[in-house]
């Protein structure tokens, strides 16, 4: 056979297997890859926010730092810095917006639940049918709370929860994805090694291949789909672990603060109005990593990152696939509401439940009927 035919064959193999190779010769080290067994792999997409894009950077950075021609024009600096400076301040903003509300409005509300709330309820309970002086603490905070309908408390945090869970699930992914990656020794250009990069992992079969058409091949990072989309399937062990350590770690750290700020923001909001329109708000916090994204990143950049996904062994079972990740999301959901509203809120919730009685028993349950206020007794 010709070299001509066997590269034409070759060419002819590879798209029957459902992978684009270029007819250029800038990929010849990786061109062979019929032997890719992708039958069971879980797919997880990069996100398209400034964590994806840094993330997507150190993974470009170390495709050309291992011999990759594509994007060769292009330095480490230039994939690097832009988003790099953009996921830095994302981090400062995510992390200081939330600390500004603390200091300036969410401590100022909660410091009057920190002392005898307990003994504000039996007070309480204990004046049904009394009227309290208008100076007492007790009363002064009931006054505070204007939510005539406690169900709003449980089913404003629940969404917000619900909210929370979409963060968690994609930092949960993108960690399993690296933790499944198959780590490459890297040998940068001008080493010893006739070799740019050395599979080592458990799940090195699932990219292993024998070249047929070059003498300098090695394994690879990424391999082009007919879609057009880019699957990564190895990285080097430096780049996980920078990336674990840079991306993945602070966005489970930050979400994890906002989920408790928010929590906090949510349950000393004392008005149906300013409850709903804070549960809006503190949803912003976590679009400021898509608003910078999509503000600042470059196109080019965008259209690599929007391609690119990590393609593992499969981690998950087909039932899960099918309600078991539901079921499971729904089960954290329900079990923060009962562990964080009604049990560590738990005094709160029966202070304004004792509250909404004493008004009721002072003022009548025709004024506590969810559409009308109790205003003008509580300012009387």
């Amino acid at each position: 056979m010709s070299d001509g035919e066997e590269e034409n064959d070759l060419g002819d193999r590879n798209r029957s297997d459902g992978l684009y190779q270029p007819p250029d010769r800038d990929f010849k080290a990786l061109e062979q890859s019929q032997d890719l067994d992708f039958s069971e792999t879980d797919i997880v997409s990069v996100p398209s926010d400034t964590y994806g894009a840094f993330m997507m950077s150190m993974i470009m950075v170390a495709n050309m730092q291992g011999g990759s021609e594509e994007y060769k024009d292009a330095t480490a600096v230039e994939w690097i810095g832009i988003n790099l400076l953009l996921h830095l301040t994302n981090l400062a903003l995510q992390c200081a917006l939330p600390l500004i509300l603390i200091s300036t409005s969410i401590e100022l509300r909660e410091q009057p639940y920190e002392m005898g709330l307990d003994s504000y309820t039996d007070l309480l309970l204990e004046s049904r049918n009394r009227t309290l002086p208008d100076d007492t603490p007790a009363l002064v905070l009931c006054k505070e709370n204007e939510v005539q309908n406690l169900w709003i408390y449980p089913v404003v945090l629940v969404l917000w929860w619900s909210r929370m869970i979409q963060e968690f699930v994609e930092s949960s992914w993108l960690l399993a994805a690296f933790i499944n990656l198959d780590s490459l020794e890297q040998n940068f250009p001008g080493s010893d090694s006739e070799e740019s990069l050395t599979p080592v992992g458990r799940n090195a079969t699932l990219r292993s291949h024998e070249s047929v058409a070059s003498e300098s091949s090695r394994p690879r990072m990424m391999y082009p789909q007919i879609s057009g989309a880019r699957h990564i399937v190895a990285l080097p062990r430096r780049t996980k672990v920078c990336a674990v350590g840079l991306v993945i770690v602070p966005k489970i750290m930050l979400a994890l603060f906002i989920a408790w700020v928010g929590t906090k923001q949510l349950v000393f909001s004392h008005r149906t109005s300013n409850l709903i329109l804070k549960a809006l708000v503190i949803q912003w916090w976590l679009s400021i990593d898509e608003l910078l994204y999509r503000s600042y990143v470059s196109l080019e950049h965008s259209r690599v990152i929007g391609r690119a996904a990590f393609r593992i062994r499969k981690i998950t079972t087909p039932a899960f696939d099918r309600y078991g990740s539901t079921l499971m999301r729904m089960t954290v959901v329900v079990t923060c509401l009962a562990v964080i509203y009604y049990g560590f809120y738990g005094s709160v919730h029966a202070f304004r439940e004792a509250c909404l009685d004493y008004k009721e028993s002072i003022a009548g349950p025709e004024l506590l009927d969810g559409h009308r206020t109790v205003l003008a007794w509580l300012h009387s």
